[in-house]
Parts: C-alpha cells; sequence; structure tokens
C-alpha cells in the first residue's frame, strides 16, 4: 500500500505535494457529493476478508475513488471550456490506469481489474472526444458512455463474487465507487 501510495502522491494525481489518504477521501468526498452520489470509505479493519484481499480492495478503492475526482473535474473543466480540461484528465487518467494494471496482476481482483480498465477507456475516449467538439453533450446515450456502463456494472458484479459474505461496508464501497464512477 505504502509504495502505491508513494506513487500515486508522487504522479501528480494529488492536488498538492503533500495530499495525504485523508486529505484524498475528502476531495473523493466532495466529488461525490457534486455528482451528487453517497460516498463510503472502506474500513479495512472491519472488512472481514483475509489481509491479502483486504489490502487489495484498499488500494482497488483509493484508485477508483481518484478516478471519481479526475472524471468529476474533466467534466467541470469541459463544460466551463477550460483549455487545459483535457490534458490535465489524461495526464491523471493515465497515472490510475498504471497503477490499477499494476494491481491487477496476480491478485485475486484481476477480472475487477480488468472490467474497471475497459471502463476508463471507453470514458477517455468519450472525453476526448468531448474536448475535440467543445459544447454541450449528451451524455447517457453516447456510445462510448454506455460501455463504459456496461464495464463498471461487470466490475461490480465481479467484485460481489470475490466479496462473498464481507463486512456490509466493503458491499457499500462497491456500490458506490462503480456507481459513482458510472455516468449513467
Amino acid at each position: 500500500m505504502r509504495f502505491l501510495l508513494c506513487l500515486f502522491l508522487g504522479l501528480g494525481l494529488s492536488a498538492s505535494a503533500q495530499e495525504t489518504p485523508e486529505s484524498l477521501a475528502q476531495r473523493a468526498a466532495r466529488s461525490y457529493q457534486a455528482i451528487p452520489h453517497q460516498y463510503s470509505r472502506f474500513q479495512a479493519e472491519t472488512s472481514g476478508l483475509d489481509a491479502i484481499t483486504t489490502e487489495q480492495l484498499r488500494q482497488y478503492y483509493m484508485l477508483l475513488d481518484a478516478a471519481v475526482v479526475t472524471r468529476v473535474e474533466a467534466m467541470t473543466g469541459l463544460e466551463r471550456r477550460r483549455s487545459d480540461a483535457f490534458a490535465t484528465y489524461d495526464n491523471r487518467q493515465a497515472q490510475i490506469v498504471l497503477q490499477l494494471q499494476m494491481l491487477g496482476r496476480n491478485s485475486r481482483l484481476s477480472g475487477v481489474v480488468q472490467e474497471a480498465l475497459a471502463a476508463l477507456a471507453d470514458q477517455k475516449a468519450f472525453f476526448e472526444e468531448w474536448s475535440a467538439q467543445p459544447g454541450p453533450k449528451a451524455v447517457a446515450g453516447h456510445p462510448k458512455v454506455t460501455s463504459a456502463s456496461g464495464h463498471l456494472k461487470q466490475a461490480y458484479s465481479k467484485l460481489q463474487k470475490v466479496l462473498g459474505k464481507a463486512s456490509e461496508n466493503s458491499q457499500k464501497c462497491n456500490y458506490d465507487v462503480h456507481c459513482a464512477l458510472d455516468f449513467i
């Protein structure tokens, strides 16, 4: 976890070089509120899962929370027609994708991570198109948004199988993070 957190902070995903997991959680909570969607913070100590799976979940939820923050900031920037909105999104999302790829290797979450990566790729394609043609967009009917939504639903379902009889908090985090990352 420390490695991923250091990588996360060192690659510019945070608002500042001193951002802590607590401040990321605060940014995530604000982003979830902006959508609006309820934010559930993962409570590892009560997960009801083995230590390795719990740590993998902590990393996964942290990375998807960062993706939610990045998505919300990109949408705001594109709606306001900020010229740097897509480039900022693309840089941050690339680091999240890299870390998810590392997490997905030899992990119980590999199938879940692959679905999340496919969803992020579709979302990137949508944002790239939007940045090339600024202005209002019909988000819900866009093919890439629909495809991303399908991948997020698959990630949720696959993670439900991994979670089994995990704690209520673990189940709620699964629902909340995938729902918040979904445009529709």
